[in-house]
């Protein structure tokens, strides 16, 4: 009876009940995905909605929690590949997680659900329905499938940011190419050009994803670690904040 009730239970796991579900394409310049909170609690947000909780829980740090899932949407975000059709709970190995494609998001262990309040599985299901939602498609049934994960290694950097804007338009980059404010861009002094970053507004949590294409600051460069374009400032900050602090995340 427990062998056929488990099974019962795996065929019901398995078995796609999705609804049609709409692919999130040609917004992506509106999204602001990031994180915020304290070691207490804190959340993944996409356009300052709320769209996933962590609470402290034994070997769970939320703000590190939340700054993975954050940095994993907006690395997807960069490279035009975040659809909302493609957000899907799944399995990889022993563990459930949530992946956008073969890409992982975010794994869910016991210790993580335990401070969400629910099972592994719930919670890959809940939060990955969360950010469907946010990206504009429909929740979905109960899906699961195994799929690969691919890790982002990383190396950071703090200091200050600034922005460079209408004086610089249509001037060439350091890499060549026309500045373009409106593009997620970036003048840093030392990374290669074509280096993908994500940089994180330290005061609020928010996030962006640019590309390295210029050579820069020059300025205050006791303090200033990069100059991002307009479209890039201002998706984290509000143009007349003029400076911030900033953590870069180097994205290999």
């Amino acid at each position: 009876m427990l062998i056929k009730l488990a099974r019962l239970i795996m065929i019901l796991v398995f078995t796609v009940s999705m609804l049609s579900s709409p692919v999130y394409a040609g917004k992506a310049s509106h999204l602001s995905i990031g994180f915020i909170g304290n070691n207490k609690v804190a959340y993944v947000t996409i356009n300052d909605n709320n769209v996933i909780t962590i609470k402290a829980e034994k070997n769970v740090s939320p703000l590190e929690k939340t700054k993975k899932i954050a940095e994993n949407l907006n690395k997807l975000l960069y490279n035009k590949q975040l659809r909302a059709d493609k957000i899907l709970p799944a399995i990889r190995g022993n563990n459930f997680i949530v992946r956008s494609g073969d890409n992982t998001l975010f794994t869910v262990d016991k210790n993580l659900a335990k401070s969400a309040n629910g099972s592994p599985a719930n919670v890959a299901i809940k939060w990955a329905n969360s950010i469907r939602v946010a990206l504009g498609a429909r929740p979905l049934g109960y899906q699961v499938s195994r799929s690969l994960a691919v890790r982002a290694d990383r190396n950071s950097q703090y200091g200050y940011a600034s922005w460079y804007g209408p004086g610089f338009q249509g001037r060439p980059t350091s890499s060549g190419e026309a500045y373009d404010m409106n593009k997620f861009t970036a003048a840093h002094r030392t990374f290669p050009l074509g280096t993908p970053l994500l940089v994180t507004n330290m005061s609020t949590g928010r996030s962006v994803m640019v590309r390295v294409n210029d050579r820069g600051p020059y300025a205050d460069t006791a303090h200033r670690v990069i100059d991002l374009s307009g479209a890039a400032f201002r998706s984290i900050a509000s143009l007349n904040s003029g400076v911030i602090k900033i953590k870069i995340d180097v994205i290999k």
